[in-house]
C-alpha cells in the first residue's frame, strides 16, 4: 500500500507480524544514473498484535494522506500504526500506539554493501539504462552506513566520475564538457532513522525475496504506550561526505521540534489536493464488485500517487513512480517484454530494479503521466515535469550547436535528466557512417518535446499560470524543427525549403511505428498546435519578433495528409511512409485528435478522424488497450460513447495486484504510471471536454453510470457536476460568467435543487 508526500513514497505492509517500508525518494540517482532506493525499515511490536488470529486493519486514508494499521488480539491488547510523510520536508514518521506498554524495534536493512556487479544480460543492464548493449562491466558501489547512539546513519555518495563524464565523451562534446550542466558528481543521498527514546542495539543478516541483506537495529529504551519512529531523508551535490552529513544533521534536528506545525501542513495540503479535482463512479455503490465504482476509485488512488511527488525536483517516473517493489512480487509473466530473457531474470535482481532504467526518462511515457493534471489543477505537481525541461535546455541546445551549428534544442526520446541522450541509444558500437548528434535507436525521435511544449501552452490556458520561466523550452523547442530541417534539406538540395516553400521534414519518424517518413503526422500536427497557440497568447507574453517568427514559420508548416483506405477518406502517417518498415505500436495518425485536439467534438473534420479510427491503421496492435495504448482518449473525443466505455474499462479496472491501483508490469514496469495516466486522460475526456471556449458535459459518458466530479476547463473555470439516473442533479460553473458556454448532453437535463454532496473519497 503507497504513502508518501513531497516527494517521498512509501510503500507500506506487514508480513509475519512486522511492519515493512520500502522508501524511495525522487531524485536519488547514483554514478550509473541509476534510481536507487535508500532502504528498507522493518519495525516489530512486543507483545505482538499483528501475529496469526488477531484481528488485522490496513487502511489507506486519502484525505489526510496517511496509512492505518490496527491490530487486536483475542485478549483485547490493541496497537494502531500510523504512517504518515511531510510535504515539505524529507521525513518520513510511523507512530505507534498501544493501549499497554509494548517495546519496538526498528531495523534498517541494505543489500547495497558491497560492491555489486550487473548481470550482463539486457533486462539487467535495464536497471542501468544508459549501459544497455555496453560491453563491459557495469557496477552499483556500496553504500556507507554507520550507527550512532541517535540512529541508523545511511548515504550514498557519486564519485567525480560519472556515466554524465563517459557520454560526453562518447558523444562528442568534450570541447564543451565545461560549458554543460553535471548534477552527477558527488550527488550524495540517504538519510537516517532514529526515533526519541531509541538506542542502537546489534546488526543482523538476512534475505528478504532473493536478495541477502544487512539490517541495523535500533530498540526502545523501555516499553511504553507510545512510540515515534522517524526517517529524514536527504539528497544535496557536496563537495565532501562530511558537509553533507552537516546538512542532514541539521534536518533531523529539526524534526521533534517541527512535527507537530509539519502534521497540520500535511493535512492542508491533502485537503486542498482534493478539493481541486475528483471524479467518484456510482458513489453510493461503493462495492468492489461494482466495475465503474472500480474505475472510479482507482483514479482516485492513481491520483494519490501522483500528489506524492509534488516538491520534488525530478518528474514523476512513468516506469513504477517512487513504489516498485521486488521484481519476484511483481508479476512479471504478464511482462510483454519477458521473451527477451525471460522472467526468471528479473526475479533475480534486487529491489531497485526497474525495467527502461531509473534516471532515463522516456519522453512519450512521461507525457501520459502528465496531461491529466491539467484538468485536476495540479499546476504544483506539473511544474516538476517543465523543470525537468527547462534544466536541460541549455545542454540540449549546447549538442545543437555542436553537431549542426543551428538554433533550437534537440531533446532526444529517450534521455538522462540533464539534457543529453542516453549512450545505449546513441549508440556504444556506432556505425562509422552515422554521423555525430544522431541517435543509432530511435533516430529522429525528437518528437515528443513538441508535445511537452504544447502541454505547457495548455497548462497556462487552463489554469492562468505564468509561464514565462519556459517559454524558452517551448520556443526553442518549435524553432528546432524548423531549423533542422530546413538544415537537412539545404544538405541534400542546396535549398532549405521545397518548391511551394514549405519545410520538408526528412528523414524522419511517426512516433516509433513509421520508421521511415516525409513529413510524419505527429511532427506536423505538434508544430501547427504549438504555433497556433502561441499565437493565441494574450498581448505582452511574446515579444513583437517572436510573434512575427512564429507566423512566419505557420507559413511554412506542410499540410496534413491523408489516403483512403477500404473506400473511406482517412489521415495518413506522413506525405511519405514504408508500411514493410514498421517498428511500435503507435497511433500517429490520431495524434490530432489527441494530444494535440485539431479533431475531435467541436472541431472540423470529425469524420475524417471517425473513420481514421476505424480503418486507417495498418496493424490491428495499432488500437490495443493494454500499457500506453491510447484509444480510449481517441474514442471519448470523437464522442465514441460505448468503445470508450470498454476501453476505460480496461485500462483502469483493476489490477492484478494486492493494490488495485498498481496496474502493470505490462510495457512498462509496476506500478505502471503512464498506463495509469492513459486511465485518467480517457476518463476526464468522457466527462469533460473543451474545445475553444465552449465546455462540452458528459460528451462520451454512458448513460447509466452515475458520476460525481470536479475537473478543471480553460480559463481558470472549475466545472463540477453531480449526475444520477439521467439527470444532471448539479451543475457548479466557476466562475459563473462561464456557464453560459456550456454544452449539455442530449436528452440529459438539470434539476434546479442541489443533491447532497457525497464524499468522492470514500
Amino acid at each position: 500500500m503507497p504513502v508518501g508526500g513531497g516527494d517521498i513514497g512509501v510503500n507500506a505492509w506487514v508480513e509475519e507480524g512486522e511492519l515493512l517500508l520500502y522508501m524511495d525518494r525522487s531524485g536519488f540517482f547514483d554514478e550509473n544514473n541509476t534510481m536507487l532506493k535508500p532502504g528498507r525499515v522493518r519495525v516489530a511490536v512486543e507483545p505482538n498484535p499483528f501475529v496469526s488470529g488477531t484481528r488485522f486493519r490496513q487502511t489507506l486514508d486519502l484525505e489526510s494522506g496517511r496509512i492505518l494499521i490496527a491490530g487486536r488480539t483475542t485478549d483485547g491488547h490493541e496497537v494502531t500504526v500510523v504512517i504518515w510523510v511531510e510535504v515539505f520536508r524529507p521525513v518520513i514518521h510511523v507512530e505507534i500506539e498501544s493501549d499497554k506498554e509494548v517495546r519496538v524495534t526498528a531495523q534498517y536493512e541494505n543489500w547495497r554493501t558491497e560492491k555489486r556487479i550487473h548481470q550482463k544480460t539486457w533486462n539487467g543492464q535495464q536497471k542501468s539504462f544508459a549501459y544497455l548493449f555496453y560491453d563491459g562491466d557495469v557496477f552499483t558501489s556500496p553504500d556507507v552506513i554507520e550507527t550512532r547512539d541517535d540512529g541508523v546513519w545511511f548515504y550514498h555518495r557519486n564519485p567525480a566520475e560519472t556515466i554524465f563524464d563517459i557520454e560526453v565523451e562518447r558523444q562528442h562534446l568534450s570541447s564543451v564538457k565545461d560549458q554543460l550542466w553535471n548534477p552527477m558528481k558527488n550527488r550524495t543521498f540517504g538519510g537516517v532513522l532514529f526515533g526519541k527514546g531509541f538506542k542502537s542495539v546489534d546488526t543482523t543478516e538476512g534475505v528478504y525475496g532473493v536478495t541477502p541483506y544487512r539490517g541495523w537495529r535500533l530498540e526502545s529504551t523501555r516499553a511504553q504506550t507510545s512510540h515515534r519512529i522517524h526517517l529524514a531523508l536527504h539528497q544535496a551535490q557536496t563537495d565532501t561526505a562530511a558537509e553533507w552529513l552537516d546538512q542532514l544533521t541539521e534536518l533531523k534536528h529539526s524534526v521533534p521540534a517541527g512535527t507537530t506545525a509539519a502534521r497540520e501542513q500535511q493535512r492542508r495540503w491533502w485537503t486542498e489536493f482534493w478539493r481541486r479535482g475528483f471524479v467518484a463512479i456510482n458513489p453510493r455503490s461503493a462495492s468492489p464488485a461494482d466495475i465503474p465504482w472500480q474505475i472510479g476509485r482507482n483514479y482516485q488512488l492513481v491520483r494519490f500517487m501522483q500528489g506524492c511527488n509534488s516538491q520534488g525536483s525530478l518528474p514523476t517516473k512513468f516506469n513504477g513512480h517512487l513504489f516498485t517493489v521486488d521484481p519476484m512480487y511483481s508479476n512479471l509473466g504478464e511482462h510483454r517484454f519477458n521473451f527477451v530473457e525471460g522472467a526468471e531474470k528479473m526475479a533475480e535482481e534486487t529491489p531497485d530494479f526497474r525495467m527502461w532504467g531509473g534516471g532515463s526518462f522516456t519522453a512519450q511515457n512521461q507525457r501520459l503521466v502528465y496531461w491529466p493534471m491539467i484538468k485536476n489543477g495540479d499546476e504544483d505537481l506539473m511544474r516538476l515535469q517543465f523543470d525537468f525541461y527547462k534544466n536541460g535546455l541549455d545542454n540540449a541546445t549546447l549538442r545543437t550547436r555542436v553537431y549542426w551549428g543551428h538554433d533550437g534544442a534537440s531533446f532526444t526520446e529517450q534521455m538522462n535528466f540533464y539534457g543529453l541522450p542516453l549512450m545505449s541509444h546513441y549508440g556504444w558500437d556506432r556505425p562509422k557512417a552515422l554521423p555525430p548528434g544522431d541517435d543509432q535507436l530511435l533516430r529522429y525521435l525528437w518528437v515528443n518535446q513538441l508535445e511537452f511544449a504544447y502541454m505547457i501552452l495548455e497548462y497556462r490556458r487552463f489554469l492562468g499560470t505564468d509561464i514565462s520561466a519556459y517559454l524558452p523550452f517551448v520556443l526553442s523547442s518549435l524553432n528546432f524543427f524548423d531549423q533542422h530541417y530546413q538544415y537537412r534539406h539545404r544538405n541534400r538540395t542546396g535549398t532549405p525549403l521545397d518548391e511551394q516553400g514549405k519545410l520538408v521534414i526528412a528523414p524522419s519518424i511517426a512516433a516509433e511505428t513509421y520508421l521511415e517518413t516525409t513529413n510524419p503526422i505527429d511532427v506536423v500536427a505538434g508544430m501547427t498546435a504549438v504555433a497556433q497557440s502561441l499565437l493565441e497568447l494574450p498581448d505582452g507574453i511574446l515579444t513583437a519578433e517572436q510573434r512575427d517568427s512564429v507566423e512566419a514559420l505557420q507559413t511554412r508548416l506542410p499540410g496534413f495528409a491523408v489516403r483512403s483506405k477500404d473506400g473511406k477518406k482517412v489521415i495518413a502517417p506522413a506525405h511519405k511512409y514504408d508500411v514493410t518498415k514498421m517498428g511500435n505500436e503507435d497511433f500517429p495518425q490520431l495524434y490530432t485528435v489527441f494530444p494535440y485536439h485539431i479533431h475531435g467534438l467541436g472541431k472540423p473534420d470529425l469524420d475524417l478522424a471517425i473513420n481514421t479510427w476505424h480503418y486507417g491503421f495498418d496493424a490491428e496492435k495499432q488500437k490495443n488497450s493494454h500499457g500506453w495504448h491510447q484509444g480510449v482518449v481517441f474514442c471519448a473525443r470523437m464522442g465514441l460513447t460505448d468503445e470508450a466505455a470498454e476501453r476505460i474499462t480496461a485500462k483502469l479496472s483493476g489490477s492484478k495486484q494486492r493494490f488495485p491501483a498498481f496496474f502493470g508490469p505490462d510495457f512498462d514496469w509496476l506500478p505502471d504510471m503512464n498506463k495509469a495516466g492513459v486511465g485518467m486522460i480517457g476518463l476526464q475526456e468522457m466527462l469533460l471536454q473543451t474545445a475553444g471556449r465552449e465546455i462540452r458535459l458528459l460528451p462520451a459518458w454512458p448513460r447509466e453510470w452515475n458520476v460525481h466530479f470536479r475537473l478543471h476547463a480553460p480559463f481558470q473555470t472549475v466545472v463540477e457536476v453531480i449526475y444520477r439516473d439521467g439527470v444532471i442533479e448539479k451543475l457548479e460553473v466557476n466562475p459563473e460568467s462561464r456557464a453560459k458556454e456550456v454544452i449539455l448532453p442530449e436528452p440529459h437535463r438539470v434539476e434546479q435543487s442541489v443533491a447532497t454532496t457525497i464524499n468522492p473519497l470514500n
